[in-house]
C-alpha cells in the first residue's frame, strides 16, 4: 500500500483532497485508460493505470485478501469484509432476486388468476 502522500501525487491531488475528489480523479484517469493495457500510461507521461488502482485503493481504504488469508479467517471476518467492501454489489443482487420472484409470482397469478 501507498503512503496517502504518495498515493495523492500520483493521482494529481492536492493533500486536502477529500474521497469525493479521489473518486472523481480516479473515474477521469479510468476512462482515459479505456482500451489500454495495465502496463501502459493512461496519457502521455501519465502514470501506469495499475499504480493509479493502487494509489486509488490505498486513499479509500479497500485491500484484497488472498485465498489462503481469507480462508483463516473466522465467519464473522469473513461476512465483516464482504460489507466493508462489496456492499453496492450485494445490495444490487439482492433487488435483482426479490425482483426475479416478484415477476414470477405475477406470471403464475397473471397464468392462474387470482383467487
Amino acid at each position: 500500500m501507498l503512503e496517502r502522500t504518495d498515493a495523492l501525487a500520483l493521482l494529481g491531488l492536492a493533500s486536502e483532497a477529500g474521497e469525493d475528489e479521489v473518486e472523481s480523479k480516479y473515474l477521469i484517469l479510468a476512462k482515459r485508460h479505456k482500451n489500454k493495457d495495465d502496463d501502459e500510461p493512461s496519457y502521455p507521461g501519465g502514470p501506469v493505470f495499475s499504480k493509479v488502482t493502487e494509489a486509488y485503493h490505498s486513499l479509500i481504504g479497500y485491500h484484497k485478501l488472498e485465498a489462503p488469508v481469507y480462508a483463516k479467517l473466522s465467519r464473522r471476518e469473513k461476512l465483516r469484509y464482504l460489507i466493508d467492501n462489496y456492499s453496492p454489489e450485494i445490495g444490487f443482487a439482492v433487488c435483482a432476486a426479490l425482483l426475479a420472484v416478484m415477476m414470477a409470482l405475477g406470471i403464475y397469478w397473471f397464468m392462474n388468476g387470482l383467487r
